[in-house]
């Protein structure tokens, strides 16, 4: 039988950036799985070195971004890269601990065109009856110039950009209504 082209692997084409166990921003080709190190980790005590938070990208240009904290310095960055490795700036620097005081979420959407990340800054526990989640302003970025535009609360889950670089599909909690027959 002839495969389905609509679901068919082959149709998955282009390049993801993850990050791998030992801290390096890795490059991996769709289809086919080639991998390739855009950025090592420093090298030295893991303790006292820089660490990956969040990542997302690449864009259009080959950039990609991401959040580096500094433990046990209380600190962390918004970076760009470009997939090659080259080019690698800081576009916002700013005091609080991603990992143990939430001053960063883990969800971050670079657009593919239009030079914008989103990233969701402090962030709070929020209890529901049978799930605890983080919930934190949404902020965007423009990796270009540095401007930030903060808007509402959102969850730290599943930001992604639609394919126009101009709209932004992410998950809020809305208020409880009472159940009606």
């Amino acid at each position: 039988a002839k495969p389905d082209r609509r679901t068919s692997p082959e149709i998955a084409r282009g390049t993801l950036v993850t990050i791998d166990q030992e801290g390096n921003i890795v490059r991996v080709e769709v289809p086919g799985g080639a991998e390739r190190v855009v950025r090592a980790r420093p090298a030295g005590d893991a303790q006292a070195q820089p660490a990956v938070w969040a990542i997302g990208g690449p864009d259009e240009g080959g950039r990609i971004a991401f959040v580096e904290y500094y433990f046990p310095k209380e600190a962390h960055a918004l970076k760009v890269i470009g997939e090659d490795g080259s080019g690698e700036r800081t576009i916002s620097e700013r005091p609080g601990d991603p990992l143990w005081k939430g001053a960063a979420g883990k969800s971050m959407a670079l657009s593919r065109r239009g030079g914008q990340v989103a990233m969701v800054g402090q962030m709070l526990g929020v209890q529901l009856p049978s799930a605890y989640l983080m919930e934190g302003p949404l902020e965007i970025w423009g990796i270009d110039d540095g401007k930030q535009v903060t808007w509402g609360k959102v969850l730290d889950e599943g930001l992604a950009w639609l394919p126009d670089g101009r709209h932004l599909a992410c998950v809020r909690l809305l208020p409880a209504r009472p159940y009606q027959d």
